[in-house]
């Protein structure tokens, strides 16, 4: 899972899904002790499933999500809903490519799939 919960709303949503108490952890801000908060992220991640992580978060406005493979990528509704990725025979299996407006504007942005 991919965790962006900078903000103070956003941390607290965090740990409402991780059912964590702020009062368990150091300070969100505290730099020296990120080291023993991300321990703690990470031992509670492992719980779970990232399809249950995936339900839990769903749920709530906490910058979490997960991470996918290529793949996974290119066929998750939020990217096919948008045309971030298309296939072009001849070409490449799989392209991923920028947002469709982009496309539109300047056929030549194409981002090829690494490997």
């Amino acid at each position: 899972m991919a965790v962006g919960a900078l903000e103070p709303q956003f941390y607290v949503a965090l740990l409402q899904g991780l059912e964590l108490e702020k009062a368990e952890l150091p300070h969100q801000m505290e730099l020296p002790k990120w080291g023993e908060i991300a321990r703690a992220f990470k031992d509670k991640f492992a719980t779970k499933t990232q399809s249950e992580w995936v339900d839990i978060f769903s749920k709530l406005d906490a910058c979490v999500t997960p991470v996918l493979t290529f793949d996974e990528a290119a066929s998750h509704p939020h990217n096919k809903d948008r045309g971030m990725f298309m296939e072009v025979p001849g070409v490449m299996e799989k392209l991923g490519l920028g947002p469709d407006v982009l496309l539109k504007e300047n056929k030549k942005l194409i981002y090829a799939r690494l490997s």
